[in-house]
């Protein structure tokens, strides 16, 4: 009867390493996103005719004052960066109550 018990044990770790894996590819994708996200935003940003630095993809930026262009991208960065903090701490909840459930889930398996 110890067979059995082994093969519950190796099935719940199997399960518990792959959720672990996948929720950590999960987040490092997320994280490479936003990283890219955040290259691809100073890559739009180019050097027109007359020399000054436009963002391609945002409307409102026809004229040439400065101090609206910082705002806007201060406005992007922190954009960018608070979807991503969500996004990381919603992941991270997910990935902590699965491991726990898994865990459980382990030990009911083993008192049967």
């Amino acid at each position: 009867m110890i067979y059995p018990e082994i093969f519950k044990f190796y099935i719940c770790k199997i399960i518990i390493t792959f959720s672990s894996i996948y929720y950590y590819c999960r987040i490092l994708f997320i994280f490479s996103k936003t990283i890219l996200s955040m290259v691809s935003r100073v890559l739009i940003c180019t050097i027109s005719k007359n020399h000054c630095l436009e963002i391609c993809d945002i409307p409102p930026m026809h004229d040439n004052c400065l101090e609206r262009r910082i705002m806007l991208y201060f406005f992007i960065l922190k954009q960018l960066s608070s979807i991503s903090i969500i996004s990381y701490l919603y992941h991270f909840i997910i990935f902590t109550f699965i491991n726990n459930n898994f865990y459980k889930i382990q030990t009911l398996l083993m008192n049967l």
